[in-house]
Formats: structure tokens, sequence, C-alpha cells
């Protein structure tokens, strides 16, 4: 039993489970006659892989993937399970690269051979993405290829394309062939041939219902988890092999189920409860083990059962095996927790969520409101930018009542994405009633905005009008380009301060408290060049501010007919004899475009006026920014010029900051009257971002906010839980109703001087804090901490900021707007992470001076992206987030007379105390004396790699320590950052969680916590560690969109109990603010017992576990001793040697061997004492084939504890040593599978069966071997380098691996037998790939003595 427990010892991380992903393909020659027609009864499927993203979606998303090849083309062929088959509605020759958006595979790959493996980057045109496609509406099959990293691309439609479809007789699949030519993938004269390898990936996409949106997509052939299109080092293999038709390969064995041998009775609280969730705790209090969580059946339930079995196999969460003693099971029930969607804010949507059909939400997520128009059926609406959201939409006119102010639209019909190929910001709109004109300008898709070199594109895309599919323009173009143009054309005030890095915002020259002290809003502001467009007949004009000329296009054919010179033209509209009515500087003028003559309408009154827009009647409306922010109204009369009418909205703005007036205006931009004559005005401005709606007279009809910022943030004041805030702005809510109204603009950043301002990715998340009598807001961003003092006018000053260098060009500022000397300056331009930052507002301007500021040196400091955590009383709580584990808490140092709270400056403050997760931390939350943790051992800042991870309770020290904190529990079923490795979530599954959201104290007295989740999801814990329910969907499955579901990438969620009603409520969404009530919580019940954990309980959970891990032997196992430098000669002797702990070999008849292992600093040694007629012969000529050609001895090792210990596929670190003769000298080859560093020298194994493929197989120069020869047997010594297999034995640790014997004929000419002192499947030897792949499944344990 001893050996059990050594078995059991080497897995002491909590290892998730095995990936069912495939890390290669192999590539068979291809039949010599293939007919490209979806039916591949003429293929070769032997190395076909079966491709399924979880085993819970087998049965609706599975796809199998086959690939072959001969010297003219690649074949890929895949067959879809698919309930929707071969939907997909993205016409290529419109939106060429948007089909992965539907059904579709895709494969990246790179043609070129000699590339490296893995491979490090997309700089090369042999990196090739392919996009293959059934374009629905045309019955078209398509093959799209970008090439490098997207920085140009081809196309082929139909029977060009190469590839072709077949739908399933059933209707439930179907089936794609594609015949891609080596010429497509830049390898026209060295494609790939047999024996080589390229990096290669597969992503499969199943589609909607509607055929316009991707629900599930993954990626398999990879390395590691990741994002594909990003990332090229996690792709896998295509290993070209010399033959097809394989022999059915070994399968990996199923994993084995798990054993659970001992039996927990729960008596049940609460017999009509549905879920149970448990933990074992010992003696202690510390939380040991959690256990499964419980779903019980209806008829369990129906019948009253008083009772609930647990299985468990007497473990605790790393894997060690619980000694015996007393135990408490903690554990609670509950009959079901849900959510009751209460209301959303800063979406006026109808519903304000994503549906399936494409009419719900609304807006664009990216940027505010910026451009309408209108025909005799639908407002059209526009945004800057959208990612979750949408940046144009169609609406309904109709509002749903007109008695009140509405704030939700009647109907949305469609919604659109801005293109990536020009320009990806919106300007402008214009419509013939057939078509949507969308006038979009900036840099495309990915480039750099910094680098004045990359031009900007302006130019027009068209949508249809009523349905907004994608149109192309007459002439076969998706856009019209209108100008492109440099940046060197903006004015200087709008030329960017140098920034940080890429990760910093560009900061213009101009700053605003600058345009609010010179009230200069407006078209001026942005930067843009293509700020108007109209349509009359064939013709298109279109306003380039910046060039100062308006441009006449005929949109059918592309031709450019004339330029008109116009200073700063922006807004233009065509009056009904086909002039222009064009906005220009300060006026207004007509424009005839057959004479070019301009003739002004306008030339006094206007401050900064920016859209217009006609009426029936030809009236004029105008927005106008500057001092104005409001809309004036004009006619032309005959005879008396150009009328004043009126104005619509409060003249001079709305307050900036400070209690909300809805009949102002901000930043007024553009405008259209719809057929019904009601004015929609767009308000570019973010706080809240609004589209008002006014009668003609002037009366404001409906107010519609949103949509809200990308992973939508809230928050509400738990003191005042009717008040809300999001986006900067406060709402008051009803609970019971649902019924909201907004109260004010927050806060509004350097208004007045340099100050301290949100990092406007968080900015939309402010939390309340009450202390001393006073309302504080406080903004935790990415890294730094800005605290506001909130007044009775609802007007919040920042009163100060702290935080790590880092994070400080985040907050507003540039490199000379830093109040200290110059060299300092210049020193945390080079290297922010050297220093932190403190400002204190002792004067209480709110501004920034030079005394009371610091930026000191420090040598590692605080900073989490997801923020800091700042208590009831200001006290700042966060972490280290790299390489120490260290927690830091930084209480309010002093206050000032005027309620400021000082903290100690960053050289005052050192960290509280540690956590075991030095890997990462990536989110703190206290509570009273206890600090719960988001935290990590190893893996990357996305929780990538992880060893362990785990949602904690640290009990928190009095005072500070340098050691780690006493931890109550860690809850490991956790997948901490984006969660890619991580299953479908099920009961008890907490996935991609990036922070902590809130806490809520029950009234039984139980505290719960939440955590979210990158895909959607929001989970619940109690205090103790027990898991209690999940809110919201899981969405990477395309589950239907509702008002449940919250889509990626979610960074939202605030948690907290209404102080009022006593109810506790999510606040989460993605371009909405939705509110919803946690059900169910009342019927948590809470119990506990206590059990004895016995001697023979122990037996079996030890067998139990070694078996569950993959052990299959209980052989003692091998020891390697470490020994004293020198003391070990290679000779051949063994007499330096202590055998008593060497381990058998029988390979029966008469062969026998001793294996002994050892180590020092340097070196690791075998020692081969062999019973063999004819000792150590081996005839073969190839290094890497001396395992088939002769004797050999073989020691296999797994370098890396922290592996899967269930692999059934070797990973980086797991070698094996093949020591051997070769021309009578004795030798020592390394195969690695997987390798980790250094250089490669990639092998193929083949037969029929299959390949194997090896990165490096090589002669170890640096090896030591001696051979000895005694009659009827040899001895075989080897020392090896540690460093040229990268491997460092510690004490006391255990590792995978094996050893083994191969046995030669007579002559020394092939092998006879190989056998192992652990894996016992080793009689094969007529089969090269077989005989050279590593097991480590198979494998026993080495311990290191």
């Amino acid at each position: 039993m001893r050996w059990l427990i050594v078995i059991v010892a080497i897995f002491a991380v909590s290892a998730s489970a095995q990936s069912s992903r495939h890390d290669r393909i192999f590539v068979v020659p291809a039949p010599k006659r293939v007919v490209v027609d979806g039916d591949l009864s003429d293929w070769d499927l032997s190395a076909a892989i079966t491709c399924v993203f979880d085993e819970a979606l087998q049965p609706r998303f599975t796809v199998t993937v086959a690939a072959m090849f001969d010297s003219q083309a690649l074949y890929i062929s895949a067959h879809f399970v698919d309930d929707t088959p071969m939907l997909n509605r993205h016409d290529p020759a419109i939106e060429p690269n948007k089909g992965w958006d539907g059904d579709a595979l895709q494969v990246r790959l790179c043609s070129d051979p000699k590339a490296p493996y893995p491979l490090p980057d997309m700089e090369n045109d042999r990196v090739c993405h392919l996009t293959m496609w059934f374009f629905t509406d045309k019955q078209l099959p398509v093959l799209h290829i970008a090439y490098d990293a997207f920085r140009s691309e081809k196309l082929w439609v139909g029977k060009e394309s190469g590839v072709a479809f077949r739908k399933d007789k059933d209707g439930k699949g179907y089936t794609l062939e594609a015949r891609i030519p080596w010429e497509r993938l830049n390898a026209k004269e060295n494609p790939p041939k047999v024996g080589d390898r390229v990096a290669f990936v597969v992503q499969p996409n199943w589609g909607d219902s509607s055929g316009w949106r991707r629900v599930l997509s993954f990626n398999d052939v990879i390395r590691e988890a990741g994002f594909s299109f990003l990332n090229p080092r996690m792709w896998g293999q295509a290993i070209f092999l010399p033959q097809g038709k394989l022999k059915p390969a070994e399968k990996p064995k199923p994993k084995t189920e798990q054993i659970l041998p001992l039996v927990l009775r729960l008596p049940l609280p609460d017999p009509q409860a549905k879920f149970v969730s448990a933990a074992i705790f010992n003696s202690d209090g510390v939380l040991v083990r959690s256990l499964p969580v419980i779903q019980r059946d209806e008829q369990s339930v129906k019948r009253g059962e008083k009772f609930v079995t647990v299985r468990w196999d007497g473990l605790d969460d790393d894997g060690q095996p619980l000694p015996t003693g007393r135990y408490i099971v903690k554990f609670l029930t509950h009959r079901g927790i849900g959510q009751r969607y209460v209301t959303s804010l800063h979406n006026a949507g109808n519903p304000p969520w994503r549906t399936d059909d494409g009419t719900g939400s609304w807006g664009g997520d990216h940027g505010p409101p910026i451009a309408a128009t209108a025909d005799n059926e639908r407002v059209y609406l526009a945004w800057t930018v959208s990612e979750a959201g949408t940046a144009i939409i169609a609406v309904d006119p109709k509002l749903p009542n007109q008695n009140e102010v509405v704030t939700r639209i009647g109907k949305k019909f469609w919604g659109q994405h801005q293109v990536l190929d020009i320009g990806i910001l919106v300007t402008a709109l214009a419509s013939d009633g057939q078509r949507l004109f969308v006038a979009q300008d900036g840099k495309s898709w990915g480039s750099n905005w910094a680098d004045p070199k990359v031009l900007n594109k302006a130019g027009v895309v068209l949508w249809d009008a009523k349905t907004g599919k994608p149109i192309n323009f007459p002439f076969g173009r998706r856009a019209l380009v209108i100008s492109e143009w440099s940046d060197s054309i903006k004015p200087a005030e709008l030329q960017p301060y140098e920034r940080l890095s890429i990760y910093h915002p560009l900061v213009p020259r101009k700053r605003f408290w600058e345009r609010v002290r010179d009230k200069d809003f407006g078209p001026q502001e942005l930067g843009l060049n293509l700020l108007g467009i109209a349509v009359s007949g064939d013709i298109l004009y279109a306003s380039l501010f910046l060039e100062n000329k308006v441009v006449a296009v005929n949109w059918r054919t592309g031709e450019r007919l004339r330029e008109f010179p116009l200073p700063h033209p922006c807004g233009i509209a065509v009056n009904r004899d086909g002039q222009l009515i064009v906005v220009s500087n300060k006026r207004l003028v007509l424009l005839n475009p057959q004479t070019g003559v301009v003739t002004p309408l306008v030339t006094e009154g206007l401050s900064s006026p920016w859209g217009v827009a006609l009426n029936d009647e030809g009236d004029i409306y105008v927005t106008d920014c500057g001092d104005a922010m409001q809309v004036k109204v004009f006619r032309v009369e005959t005879g008396k010029g150009t009328q004043f009418i009126r104005t619509i909205g409060k003249k001079g703005d709305r307050p900036w900051v400070g209690r909300y007036d809805p009949e102002g205006m901000l930043r007024p931009s553009g405008i259209t009257v719809d057929h019904e004559g009601k004015i929609w005005v767009c308000e570019h401005d973010d706080a809240p971002r609004r589209i008002s709606v006014w009668t003609k007279d002037g009366k404001l009809i409906a107010d519609l906010l949103g949509a809200g910022h990308y992973a939508v943030m809230g928050a509400a004041d738990e003191r005042n839980p009717q008040w809300v805030n999001t986006h900067s702005t406060l709402f008051s809510v009803d609970y019971a109703t649902g019924k909201w109204q907004v109260l004010a603009t927050l806060v509004r950043p350097q208004m007045h001087g340099l100050s301290f301002a949100d990092d406007e990715y968080t900015s939309r998340d402010y939390k309340f804090r009450h202390v001393r009598g006073r309302t504080y807001i406080v903004h935790c961003g990415r890294g730094g901490v800005v605290i506001y003092l909130l007044g009775d006018d609802f007007v919040a000053r920042p009163v100060c900021a702290l935080g790590p260098g880092g994070a400080l060009p985040l907050h507003g500022f540039v490199k000379e707007d830093l109040p200290v000397p110059e060299n300092v300056r210049n020193d945390f331009w080079h290297n922010s992470h050297s220093f932190a930052f403190w400002w204190t507002d002792f004067n209480g301007d709110g501004l920034v001076q030079p005394e009371e500021f610091a930026l000191e040196r420090v040598q590692s400091f605080w900073g989490l992206y997801w923020g800091a955590w700042v208590d009831d009383d200001l006290t700042i709580w966060s972490a280290t987030p790299h390489g120490t584990g260290a927690i830091w808490r930084i209480p309010v140092k002093e206050w000032l007379q005027n309620s400021v709270p000082v903290y100690p400056k960053p050289s005052e403050q050192k960290p509280w105390m540690f956590v075991h997760g030095k890997g990462t931390v990536h989110s703190v939350l206290p509570d009273s004396d206890r600090l719960f943790v988001l935290e990590q051992e190893g893996g990357d800042a996305y929780g990538k790699g992880a060893k362990w991870q785990a949602i904690s309770c640290y009990l928190v020290p009095p005072s500070p320590v340098t050691t780690v904190a006493k931890r109550l529990w860690a809850y490991r079923r956790a997948w901490l950052g984006f969660g890619l490795e991580a299953p479908l979530a099920k009961p008890g599954d907490v996935v991609g969680a990036m922070k902590f959201i809130g806490k809520a104290k029950l009234k039984s007295g139980t505290t719960i916590i939440g955590v979210n989740g990158y895909f959607g999801q929001f989970n619940l814990l109690t205090d103790t560690g027990l898991w209690v329910e999940s809110l919201c969907k899981d969405n990477r499955y395309g589950p239907k969109a509702d008002e449940t579901t919250v889509w990626p990438e979610n960074f939202s969620g605030f948690l907290f109990r209404n102080r009022n009603d006593g109810k506790v409520y999510l606040i989460a969404g993605d371009t909405d603010c939705r509110i919803w009530e946690v059900t169910g919580l009342e019927s948590i019940r809470l119990a506990q017992i206590e059990f004895t954990l016995t001697e023979s309980d122990r037996k079996l959970a030890l067998r139990a576990a070694a078996i569950r891990q993959g052990m299959v032997s209980e052989l003692p196992p091998i020891q390697l001793r470490k020994v004293q430098a020198g003391r070990i000669v290679i000779d051949g002797n063994l007499d330096d040697w202590d055998m008593s702990v060497a381990v058998n070999i029988d390979g029966g008849a008469d062969k026998k061997a001793r294996v002994a292992l050892a180590y020092d600093e340097t070196f690791i040694y075998a020692a081969f004492e062999v019973t063999d007629d004819s000792p150590m012969l081996n005839s073969g000529k190839d290094f890497a084939l001396l395992f088939k050609t002769g004797d050999a001895c073989d020691l296999f090792i797994a370098t890396d504890p922290s592996a899967d210990p269930q692999r059934t596929r070797p990973v980086a670190g797991d070698i094996r040593l093949l020591f051997s003769v070769m021309d009578k000298q004795p030798t020592c080859v390394l195969y690695e599978p997987v390798s980790r560093e250094g250089s490669k020298a990639m092998r193929l194994f083949t037969s029929p069966t299959g390949a194997e493929a090896f990165d490096r197989v090589e002669v170890l120069t640096a090896a030591k071997v001696a051979v000895s020869r005694k009659g009827k047997g040899y001895i075989l010594e080897a020392a090896v380098p540690l460093s040229s297999i990268i491997f460092s034995p510690k004490q006391g640790a255990t590792y995978k691996g094996d050893v083994g014997v191969i046995w030669s004929d007579a002559g020394g000419s092939r092998n006879v037998l190989r056998v192992c002192y652990f894996n016992k499947d080793t009689a094969i030897v007529n089969d090269i790939p077989t005989e050279v792949r590593l097991q480590p499944h198979r494998w026993g344990v080495i311990t290191v003595e």
C-alpha cells in the first residue's frame, strides 16, 4: 500500500480534465481521381479526425475533418452535424470577409514546411486563413483566403472556388469538400511533400437559424488554447504521410471513470430541495474538499426523500489522500435559484437586449450617436462604431406612446456593423428610400491610429434600406472611396501628444478644459474629414471637412464628377430643386451643383453648426453646438431670404455635470425629420448617450438613451439603492415597477483643468461609499483608484488618486502634464512600471498641482487590471498581480477638514499579507476580517496553463505579515481569466471568473459572494465556500438570446442586497445595463454532519486515486537517488552503484534486466544489467531507428510534474532516452515529441497504421555511454547532462516515467522483444510508429530520493 501512497503523491496539483482537442492531423496522399462534388466516397478518410467542443454538445455540434494532398493541391473535407445545415447569408460579393459569421469551416495554415514550428508570428505570405461557406441565397460555394496578418485577400466563388457542399438526406448535417491548388496557398513552387510538417488549425463554425450570426465556434488541431486568428503559436500541425489507407490506429482508451468508493449520507434540511452543494472541512475548520453538486431528480423531490447520497474518492482538492480522523460536511440545499428581469437602463431598444431576429437592443457600443436620416418608412440612426452592438439601425418612426416622453422605440427593423475595410468610424447617413448610404472615415480595422504614415480612408457603403442586407455599388465594389487622406491635414490642435504605448489613449493637443473655456464644440472636434453626405438621383454629394470641398460622385459608376471649393463643409442636404444646403464653417449656404455658385443663406447666429435636415415644407433644421447646443430652424421665403423660425431645445446646453435636464442638448450632431414631421437629434456625447425626438414646435417626446458601452457596467448605491449609475449617469430606479428616470451626470473629467479622469474603459463603473457623513464615488480603473466627493448638486469632484505608474496615462495624463522634474518625467516615460503615483486635493479645486502630486520609484506595487476594491471606510484593497501573491491594504491615513481623505504615499505603503497563488491574483473582495481572492499558481494573466486556480478565502491578520496568511477555504472548480480551457459550465463550475462583483448578506445571516464569468455567467458562493448557483447562460453553445443572455465578452456585474425591500439584485449586461432580482435565495438551508475517515476508507481512496490518475500498476516506484558528483564513473562497471534499489524487468525466456537511476547536480545516470544471449548488438545506421535494428535500453521521463497525469499523448517535457550502439560506438538518442526550447530536429516515423512526429530526435553528443559485455549479458551505463533534457529533479518530488529494454535477434539486425517496467503494452515489434510512440498514461512513478 505504501506504493499507492507514493503514486497519489505525484498529483500535488489540481489538474484540469484533459482536452479532447487534437494536436495534429495526418494529410494522406490523394487517390488519383477525386471529384469535388460533396460526395466523399472517392476519398481516403482513414486519417479523419472528429472534433467536438464538449460531450454535451456532441449530438448537435460535431464535425469530422480529413485532409489529403498531391503535387497540385491540398484537399480538405468536413462533415458537419448541424440542425440548420448550409445556412449562411453573407454574400461574398459584398462581405467577402464575413463568411465566418454563419455555417462555415475555417482552416489556418502555413504552407511553407521550412517555417519554424510552432509558428512564431504571421509575418509570412504563406500563412493562409481559409474560410469556406455556402452562400445560401444564391446557392454558391465560396472560398476566401486572407494572407499573412490579414494584409491581403482573395476570393473564389462557384465552381471556381473548388469547393462543393452536399446536404445530408435527413437534413441534419452536410458535407464540405474542397480542392485548394497549392498556387492559391502561395506554394506552387515548393509545396509540402511527404515527411513535411506545417502549422495547421481548423475552426468549425455553426450559425443560427437566420444565417447571419455564428452561435458556436472552437479551434481544433491545436497546441494550446487561445484565439487562432491572433496567435499562430497555438496552431497544431499537419503531417504529410507517404501512404494512406491507414489501418485503424489504437484509439486512446477512454479515461478511467473516477472510482468513488466512499459514501456520505446527508440528511436534507429541506426534502423539497432540488440542489445540494457540499464541502468537507477538517477539524481546524479549513475546507479540504469541495464535493460535486447534486441536482436531485424530480421523483426524489416528489417522494420527499430525506437523505441524499454523495459518493467521493477520499482525496483533498489537491489530489492528496486525506488523513484519517474526524471531519465535518457542511452543505446547503435550495429549491432552485433564478432571476427575474426588473428593468434595463441606458438602452432604448425594445427589448433592450439582443434577440435572435436582430430586432432587439439598440445602437453602437464603442461610441456615441452621430448621424440620422429618414425616408417615407423608416428612420436610420448611427453611432460612431460598434462591436457587440450595431453601428447602424433602422427603426419605425412611430413611437410607442406619445402621451408622455417615451424612453423606448416602438420597433427596430434591423441593425448592422460598420464595414472594416475603410475607416471604421461612421460619420453620416443618407437614404434614397431603397438604399441606405453610410459614410465612414478614419483608419481601417487593425491600423495604428498614432502612425501618421497610415492613411485615413473616407468612403461610403450601401445597405438595403428595407432588409438591412449589405449590397454592393452597381460598379461592383462594396465601398465607394471618397478620399484617402493624411493626418497631416488635421489642424495642430488635433494632433496627438506622444502616448506611452498602444494601450494608452491618444490625447489631442487642445484639451477638453480648453474647449469648455472656449465653448469650442462641434464637428471640428472629431479630426475626421467625411462629415456629410446627400443623395440626389445617381449623384452622391460628400462634404470633406478637412479638405475644404464638396465632391459629387456618380454612385452607380463610381465616377468622380465635380468638386466644389467650400470652407469646412459638414452637414449637407438636397432641397426640392436639387440644390444643396450645406453647413460651412459658421454659415449655412446654398450650393448649385450645376453652376457651382454658392449663395449664403445664414451668415449670423450660428455658433458651431453640424448637421442639417429638411422637412416636407422645405424648412431647414440645423444642429448648432458651440455656445448654443440646440436646433435652429430656418425658412427660405421668396423675396425675404432666409428667416429664423424657432429653436428646439434649451439654449446653452443641459448641464455637463450635475442634475439632468432633458430639455437641453449636448453636442447635437446628426439630425433628420421623419415622414410624420418629428425631429430626431443625435447628441455626440457619452454621459449619457442620447437621441432626442421633438415635435416640429419644439416639444420633447422621446428621450432615447444608449447604447451602453461594450460589456456595460453599473452599480447601485447600497445605502440609497434606488440610485443606480452607469455611463457616469445616475438613474433613479423603482424596483417594483421597473420604471426609472435620469437624475444626473455624475462625472465629467477635466472640465476646468488638469485633473484625474476615469480610465475610459471602466468609466461606466462607479461605486458609492458613505463615510463621515459624506458620499463618495469610487472609480477603480485598470490599476489606479480615483475617489470623488459627491455634492448635493450631484456633481462629483475628484479629491484623491493613487496607483501604479503604468495606469497614470489611462487617467488623462500625457508626458508634458506630469508636475515633476524633467529627469523624473523622462525616467517614468521610459519605465513607467517602476513608479507609482499619488495625488491629494489639498486646496479643494479638484485640479492637480505640483505640491499635491507625487511620482515615486517603487520596487513592486499593487494594481489589478479589473480594479482594486475600496471598502466601506475607503480602505483600498489590491494586489501585486503577478509573481508574489502580495496583498495590499491601504487605509486612509488622515482626513482633511474639507472631507478629503489622505492616503500614505507609495513609498510608505507595503504589502499587508501574502496568498498562495503567486502566479496571478485577479481580484480581491474584503469582508470584515476575511478576504476573498481569485488566485492561481502558474499560467498566464488570462488563466491559461495554470497549475491550479481557486476562489479562496483568507483570514486577514490584524497587522502586516511577510508570510502567507491562513487560507480558510479554496474553491477549486474554477477557471479564471478567459477560461479558454474550460468545458461548458455545469452545476458547480465557475468558468472565466475575472473579478468579484459584490456580496449580499441574506436575512438568514448567510453571506453570498458573486463572481462574473467571461462567457456570460455569474456564480454565487457562500462565504464558507459552498457553490450556490449560476445566473445567466454560458453563451458558448449558442443559447437563445433573451433577457438572461449576456454576450461575450462579459466584464460586467454588480451584486447587492436592497436594504429597502430585502431582496438581492444583479446588475449586468452587454449593451444595456440590466437589473434582475435573484429569486429563490430564501429557500437556502444550511446543515452539517460529522464523520470519521477510517484507515480502511483511506486505503480504498488510495487505490481509487491510483486508478483515476491512470496508474495501471501497483509496482514499487523507481528510485532516482542523489549521489555525490564524481562518484559514478561511466565505465561499464557497476561497483560504484547501489543496485539494491534497482527494479527488475522480466521478459521471460532468460531475458531479464535490473535497472537503477541516480543523479547529481549535473547528470542523470542510468545503469542497465541485462541478460542477453547476443549481448548489445545493433546493426543500425540510422540513429533514429536504433530501437528497430537491435539491442537498446530505454529511459522515459516526464520532466514536467505539473502536466496532466491522465494525458494519452505526450506534452512538452515528456522525453525518451534510448541507449545503444551504432557503428560499435555507444550512443544516446533523445526523442522529444514536443520540444520546449532550443533547436528542432523534426523526424517523422510512418507505417501503414499512421505516423508519429517528433519535434526533436538527435544524438546527445554530450552524454556518456559505456557498454561491457560479459558472456550472456551486458552492462550499460550512461550519464546524460540534465541541461540537455531541461530537467531539474527536486528531492522528495515524484515524476512519471519508465525504463525498458529491447532485445534483438541473434545477429543484432532487428528487434524481437521490448519490455518495460511499468508499461505492459509493448508486445508490438512490427510497427515503427507504435514502437517509437511515447505513452505517458502507461508510465509509473519515479521518486527522487
